[in-house]
């Protein structure tokens, strides 16, 4: 029987995904991985029609990406709080002078669904910095210590309208 929405429940899926920052692997993440791509729109009103929207223009988009890193190594330490600094190999200094660019410490984020078929699902955008953080835990054997990040991304000007920020694979088959 074929379905009555013209649908197909092979398209669906779930599961957790491969997270690659600057081309390293991130390890584990808790509670899994989410990423948005909001249009930024102005409206456009004229007097003749009053309130009602005229037409809708397109000014960008805001896009960011979410993700609780459950494992302490140093790549998660150091993509979390990029705003810092190496100490040693295994101490990360926080808190850099004012005025860094996130664009000097952007990089690609590479997100694998890990019941894919190769690398044609993968999600990647090509200049990410991290622009919030989430609460580290300590204290209660109830909760892992993660490290949350939020991603932001930044357009890249090397690429093609329709492609400045990233690219979205759709498996065909």
């Amino acid at each position: 029987m074929a379905s009555q929405v013209g649908g197909d429940l092979s398209k669906i899926e779930t599961g957790p995904c491969k997270v690659t920052y600057k081309s390293v692997a991130c390890g584990h993440t808790m509670g899994g991985v989410t990423f948005g791509v909001k249009p930024q729109l102005r409206e456009r009103k004229v007097d003749e029609y009053g309130e009602h929207l005229a037409d809708l223009i397109y000014q960008g988009d805001q896009v960011d990406c979410k993700a609780k890193f459950a494992e302490k190594t140093m790549q998660v330490v150091q993509t979390v709080y990029q705003f810092g600094s190496s100490i040693s190999s295994s101490c990360w200094g926080i808190g850099k002078l004012p005025g860094t660019k996130g664009s000097s410490l952007a990089g690609a984020l590479v997100l694998h669904p890990l019941d894919g078929s190769g690398t044609v699902d993968d999600v990647t955008f090509y200049k990410a910095v991290v622009s919030d953080v989430g609460e580290v835990q300590f204290g209660s054997v109830g909760n892992d210590r993660v490290f949350e990040a939020t991603f932001k991304m930044l357009i890249d000007e090397s690429k093609s309208d329709g492609q400045l920020i990233g690219k979205i694979g759709v498996a065909t088959s």
